[in-house]
């Protein structure tokens, strides 16, 4: 009878294991959906300006111009440091 008895212990403690876990697993998981929920609930930051924003922190005319300067340096330097330029070789 203590093999039976023990059994039903082992069967009644296994009953009792799994219960847990799928409670702790239920709890697990609605953390995440609450979390996920406030999460998209509150307004987001966005790393891309829109373009009024992009307008308003830079006047368009400036930004132009700098982003002509900045490629016509990079091509001058570009340019200039080529291997095939006549100026460039040593013969």
């Amino acid at each position: 009878m203590s093999a039976a008895l023990a059994s039903a212990q082992v069967e009644t403690t296994l009953l009792a294991l799994k219960l847990a876990f799928l409670v702790l697993l239920y709890l697990f998981i609605w953390r995440i959906v609450r979390s996920a929920a406030r999460d998209l609930r509150l307004p987001q930051e966005s790393m891309i300006l829109s373009p009024q924003q992009a307008s308003a922190l830079l006047a368009q005319p400036v930004a132009r111009e700098l982003g002509r300067l900045r490629s016509h340096a990079y091509l001058r330097e570009a340019i200039g440091s080529h291997p095939t330029r006549a100026e460039n070789t040593l013969a």
